[in-house]
Protein backbone atom coordinates (compact mmCIF):
# COMPACT_ATOMS: atom_id res chain seq x y z
CA UNK A 1 0.00 0.00 0.00
CA UNK A 2 3.06 2.51 0.62
CA UNK A 3 4.37 1.29 -2.13
CA UNK A 4 1.03 2.67 -4.16
CA UNK A 5 0.71 5.61 -2.19
CA UNK A 6 4.26 6.76 -3.37
CA UNK A 7 3.90 6.30 -6.67
CA UNK A 8 0.72 7.90 -6.71
CA UNK A 9 2.10 10.85 -5.16
CA UNK A 10 5.33 10.48 -7.65
CA UNK A 11 3.09 10.47 -10.65
CA UNK A 12 0.87 13.67 -9.08
CA UNK A 13 3.83 15.58 -8.70
CA UNK A 14 5.07 15.00 -12.08
CA UNK A 15 1.83 15.73 -13.56
CA UNK A 16 1.60 19.22 -11.67
CA UNK A 17 5.04 19.82 -13.06
CA UNK A 18 4.62 18.99 -16.51
CA UNK A 19 1.45 21.46 -16.71
CA UNK A 20 3.44 24.07 -14.87
CA UNK A 21 3.11 27.48 -16.59
CA UNK A 22 5.76 30.50 -16.01
CA UNK A 23 5.01 33.84 -16.78
CA UNK A 24 7.60 36.73 -16.25
CA UNK A 25 7.53 40.37 -17.51
CA UNK A 26 10.38 42.07 -18.91
CA UNK A 27 11.56 45.74 -19.74
CA UNK A 28 13.44 46.46 -22.39
CA UNK A 29 15.80 49.19 -23.79
CA UNK A 30 18.58 50.43 -26.13
CA UNK A 31 21.90 51.06 -24.23
CA UNK A 32 23.93 52.89 -27.65
CA UNK A 33 27.63 53.74 -26.74
CA UNK A 34 27.29 57.91 -27.05
CA UNK A 35 31.00 57.83 -27.20
CA UNK A 36 30.73 56.35 -30.98
CA UNK A 37 28.59 59.55 -31.86
CA UNK A 38 30.92 61.15 -34.82
CA UNK A 39 28.65 64.18 -34.20
CA UNK A 40 26.09 66.07 -32.52
CA UNK A 41 22.92 64.84 -34.60
CA UNK A 42 24.26 61.90 -33.81
CA UNK A 43 24.60 62.09 -30.04
CA UNK A 44 20.90 63.21 -30.23
CA UNK A 45 19.89 59.75 -31.48
CA UNK A 46 21.59 57.94 -29.54
CA UNK A 47 20.35 59.70 -26.87
CA UNK A 48 16.81 59.82 -27.84
CA UNK A 49 16.77 56.49 -28.43
CA UNK A 50 18.19 55.22 -24.69
CA UNK A 51 15.45 57.00 -23.53
CA UNK A 52 12.81 54.42 -25.50
CA UNK A 53 11.77 51.28 -23.35
CA UNK A 54 9.22 48.71 -23.78
CA UNK A 55 7.30 45.89 -21.18
CA UNK A 56 7.14 42.53 -22.67
CA UNK A 57 5.65 39.40 -21.08
CA UNK A 58 6.89 35.84 -21.64
CA UNK A 59 4.66 32.97 -20.89
CA UNK A 60 6.06 29.46 -20.94
CA UNK A 61 5.44 26.01 -20.24
CA UNK A 62 7.69 22.60 -21.03
CA UNK A 63 6.38 22.29 -24.79
CA UNK A 64 5.97 25.83 -26.04
CA UNK A 65 5.97 29.86 -24.76
CA UNK A 66 4.45 33.04 -26.02
CA UNK A 67 6.16 36.27 -26.40
CA UNK A 68 4.14 39.34 -26.61
CA UNK A 69 4.59 43.56 -25.62
CA UNK A 70 2.49 44.71 -22.74
CA UNK A 71 0.23 47.60 -23.99
CA UNK A 72 0.40 50.63 -22.13
CA UNK A 73 -2.71 53.45 -21.91
CA UNK A 74 -0.41 55.80 -22.76
CA UNK A 75 2.95 56.55 -24.28
CA UNK A 76 5.43 57.25 -21.50
CA UNK A 77 6.98 54.50 -22.06
CA UNK A 78 8.51 55.95 -25.03
CA UNK A 79 10.38 59.34 -24.16
CA UNK A 80 12.15 59.37 -27.40
CA UNK A 81 9.15 59.94 -29.23
CA UNK A 82 8.89 62.80 -31.53
CA UNK A 83 12.46 62.83 -31.71
CA UNK A 84 14.39 60.99 -34.08
CA UNK A 85 15.32 57.57 -32.34
CA UNK A 86 14.38 54.10 -32.75
CA UNK A 87 11.11 53.09 -31.00
CA UNK A 88 10.99 49.32 -29.21
CA UNK A 89 10.19 46.64 -31.24
CA UNK A 90 6.61 45.63 -30.63
CA UNK A 91 6.31 42.39 -32.55
CA UNK A 92 5.03 39.13 -30.83
CA UNK A 93 6.31 35.14 -31.12
CA UNK A 94 5.02 31.73 -30.57
CA UNK A 95 7.07 28.97 -29.75
CA UNK A 96 6.45 25.43 -30.08
CA UNK A 97 9.30 23.34 -28.63
CA UNK A 98 7.71 19.74 -30.24
CA UNK A 99 7.92 20.53 -33.69
CA UNK A 100 10.36 23.02 -33.95
CA UNK A 101 8.34 25.68 -35.04
CA UNK A 102 8.18 29.77 -34.48
CA UNK A 103 5.22 31.84 -35.50
CA UNK A 104 5.87 35.68 -36.05
CA UNK A 105 3.45 38.21 -35.51
CA UNK A 106 4.30 41.10 -37.58
CA UNK A 107 2.30 44.85 -37.03
CA UNK A 108 3.42 46.59 -40.41
CA UNK A 109 1.41 50.22 -41.03
CA UNK A 110 -1.62 48.64 -43.04
CA UNK A 111 -1.32 44.89 -42.56
CA UNK A 112 -0.46 42.18 -39.87
CA UNK A 113 1.48 39.25 -40.96
CA UNK A 114 1.84 35.81 -39.22
CA UNK A 115 5.43 34.64 -40.44
CA UNK A 116 5.49 30.70 -40.17
CA UNK A 117 9.62 29.49 -39.86
CA UNK A 118 11.44 26.38 -38.20
CA UNK A 119 12.58 27.07 -34.63
CA UNK A 120 16.62 28.32 -34.37
CA UNK A 121 18.81 27.15 -31.39
CA UNK A 122 21.80 29.40 -30.58
CA UNK A 123 25.14 27.36 -30.23
CA UNK A 124 25.45 28.86 -26.33
CA UNK A 125 29.01 28.58 -24.48
CA UNK A 126 28.05 28.95 -20.78
CA UNK A 127 30.44 30.35 -18.93
CA UNK A 128 31.71 30.30 -15.55
CA UNK A 129 30.11 33.61 -14.38
CA UNK A 130 27.49 33.70 -11.90
CA UNK A 131 25.35 36.20 -10.11
CA UNK A 132 21.53 36.80 -8.75
CA UNK A 133 18.36 37.98 -10.50
CA UNK A 134 15.65 38.48 -8.66
CA UNK A 135 16.37 36.21 -5.52
CA UNK A 136 17.59 33.53 -8.53
CA UNK A 137 21.03 32.13 -9.31
CA UNK A 138 21.97 32.50 -12.55
CA UNK A 139 24.54 31.63 -14.59
CA UNK A 140 25.68 33.59 -17.96
CA UNK A 141 25.77 32.12 -21.31
CA UNK A 142 27.43 33.52 -24.48
CA UNK A 143 26.58 32.89 -28.22
CA UNK A 144 27.60 34.50 -31.34
CA UNK A 145 25.87 34.84 -34.64
CA UNK A 146 27.51 36.93 -37.15
CA UNK A 147 28.07 40.40 -36.21
CA UNK A 148 25.99 39.98 -32.91
CA UNK A 149 27.08 38.65 -29.39
CA UNK A 150 24.42 37.41 -27.24
CA UNK A 151 25.19 37.56 -23.66
CA UNK A 152 22.44 35.26 -21.72
CA UNK A 153 21.91 35.12 -18.04
CA UNK A 154 19.66 32.11 -17.35
CA UNK A 155 18.11 29.97 -13.68
CA UNK A 156 19.02 26.70 -13.75
CA UNK A 157 16.38 26.19 -10.93
CA UNK A 158 13.37 27.86 -13.38
CA UNK A 159 13.77 24.23 -15.58
CA UNK A 160 12.15 25.84 -18.76
CA UNK A 161 14.36 26.27 -22.03
CA UNK A 162 12.46 29.82 -23.03
CA UNK A 163 13.68 33.64 -23.17
CA UNK A 164 12.63 37.17 -24.34
CA UNK A 165 11.54 36.85 -27.80
CA UNK A 166 12.25 34.07 -29.91
CA UNK A 167 15.94 33.05 -27.52
CA UNK A 168 15.91 29.55 -26.04
CA UNK A 169 17.94 26.34 -25.72
CA UNK A 170 19.69 26.89 -22.03
CA UNK A 171 19.00 24.70 -18.95
CA UNK A 172 16.82 27.42 -17.49
CA UNK A 173 14.86 30.05 -18.44
CA UNK A 174 16.59 33.29 -19.39
CA UNK A 175 15.83 36.41 -17.02
CA UNK A 176 18.66 39.00 -18.79
CA UNK A 177 19.35 39.13 -22.59
CA UNK A 178 21.71 41.37 -24.00
CA UNK A 179 22.34 41.90 -27.54
CA UNK A 180 25.81 43.28 -28.71
CA UNK A 181 26.39 44.80 -32.05
CA UNK A 182 29.88 45.12 -33.56
CA UNK A 183 30.06 48.92 -32.87
CA UNK A 184 29.05 48.03 -28.77
CA UNK A 185 25.50 49.06 -29.18
CA UNK A 186 23.25 47.34 -26.83
CA UNK A 187 20.04 45.65 -26.47
CA UNK A 188 18.71 44.90 -23.28
CA UNK A 189 16.02 42.68 -21.89
CA UNK A 190 15.79 42.54 -18.35
CA UNK A 191 13.09 40.29 -16.25
CA UNK A 192 11.04 42.60 -13.37
CA UNK A 193 8.64 39.96 -11.76
CA UNK A 194 8.60 36.07 -12.61
CA UNK A 195 6.03 34.01 -10.95
CA UNK A 196 3.96 30.53 -11.38
CA UNK A 197 0.51 31.22 -13.45
CA UNK A 198 -1.16 28.17 -14.32
CA UNK A 199 -4.05 30.19 -16.07
CA UNK A 200 -1.83 32.36 -17.98
CA UNK A 201 -2.69 31.56 -22.12
CA UNK A 202 -0.25 30.27 -24.89
CA UNK A 203 -2.15 30.70 -27.72
CA UNK A 204 -0.71 30.46 -31.57
CA UNK A 205 -1.25 33.62 -33.58
CA UNK A 206 -4.73 33.53 -35.87
CA UNK A 207 -5.36 36.97 -36.36
CA UNK A 208 -3.30 37.98 -39.50
CA UNK A 209 -2.35 36.88 -43.13
CA UNK A 210 -0.55 33.82 -43.10
CA UNK A 211 3.14 34.19 -45.21
CA UNK A 212 6.39 32.52 -44.88
CA UNK A 213 9.32 33.95 -43.65
CA UNK A 214 10.66 33.98 -47.53
CA UNK A 215 7.45 36.23 -48.43
CA UNK A 216 7.62 38.15 -46.10
CA UNK A 217 11.46 39.25 -46.32
CA UNK A 218 10.12 40.26 -50.23
CA UNK A 219 7.21 42.21 -48.84
CA UNK A 220 9.38 43.96 -46.68
CA UNK A 221 12.48 44.74 -49.62
CA UNK A 222 9.21 45.67 -52.08
CA UNK A 223 8.45 48.36 -49.53
CA UNK A 224 11.48 49.77 -48.63
CA UNK A 225 11.94 50.88 -52.83
CA UNK A 226 8.92 51.90 -52.82
CA UNK A 227 9.59 54.23 -50.18
CA UNK A 228 13.02 54.61 -51.40
CA UNK A 229 10.82 56.13 -55.21
CA UNK A 230 8.94 58.06 -53.55
CA UNK A 231 11.89 59.68 -51.64
CA UNK A 232 14.06 59.95 -54.91
CA UNK A 233 10.56 61.82 -56.77
CA UNK A 234 10.15 64.07 -54.18
CA UNK A 235 14.46 65.46 -54.47
CA UNK A 236 13.71 65.59 -58.16
CA UNK A 237 10.40 67.65 -58.01
CA UNK A 238 12.63 70.04 -55.53
CA UNK A 239 15.42 69.98 -58.09
CA UNK A 240 13.17 70.87 -61.44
Amino acid sequence: MKKLLSVALFASVFFVNAQEKLEIQYKFEYAFDLSKADKSSTLDFYKSSNENTAEFSLVTSKTEAVFNPIEKLNNQQDKGVGKLSILPPKDSYYVNYETKELVELKNMIRKVFIVSDSLSTYNWTIQKDKSKLLGYDVKKAIAIDGKYTYEAWFAPSLNFKSGPFKFNGLPGVILQLTEIDAQGHKKITTAFDVKINDKAKIERPTKGEVISKEGYNEYVEEMMKRQQEMLNNRVNKKID
